[in-house]
């Protein structure tokens, strides 16, 4: 029981902090790509092995996944697209690199459960409720039955150390669409 409230008082303290709790987002990295490991960093990210991108403790924007983040919510906004056509048009439509390289987008995959791969529909509908996306760090906590809160019932909200990937006015826009 003290260590249940010991890491929900950690994870409140790196939330107020701006800092993210548990994996690192889709559409974000932590730019220490020298030393690269992210399921979509070698072979995959132009930036992988090369020079750091960033020294600091917090979150920069992938590449590549964050431009698929971007992408999907400029089409959904447009109201002509469901989450099953995001996803069948990110797994169609290559990214081209300043290179002239294409790289076709993928999920971020988690270590040890399942590899990077295509975007399904609930890839795209998890994706399209991340309020991460708006450079802001959300707590949700938990009720007072000690159950987690789900992803509307926001305990509180705090600004991130991370870079918007679209406006608030956008997120709150797809809402409504939802």
């Amino acid at each position: 029981d003290n260590l249940r409230q010991e890491t929900k008082k950690g994870k409140l303290a790196r939330a107020r902090e701006g800092q993210w709790n548990g994996s690192i987002p889709f559409g974000y990295c932590t730019g220490h790509c020298s030393k690269c490991t992210d399921l979509n960093g070698p072979g995959y990210c132009p930036h992988a092995g090369g020079a750091d991108q960033n020294t600091a403790d917090h979150l920069i924007a992938h590449p590549i996944e964050s431009v698929a983040v971007q992408r999907a919510f400029q089409w959904y906004l447009t109201g002509n697209y469901s989450d099953g056509k995001i996803a069948e048009r990110l797994n169609q439509e290559p990214l081209q690199l300043p290179t002239g390289q294409e790289i076709h987008f993928r999920t971020k995959g988690l270590p040890g459960r399942w590899p990077p791969g295509p975007f399904g529909k609930e890839s795209i509908r998890e994706m399209l409720q991340r309020r991460f996306y708006t450079g802001v760090v959300v707590y949700y906590g938990t009720d007072e039955k000690g159950r987690k809160r789900k992803r509307g019932n926001i305990k509180a909200s705090f600004p991130g150390q991370h870079p918007a990937l679209l406006s608030a006015e956008d997120f709150e826009k797809a809402q409504t669409l939802r």
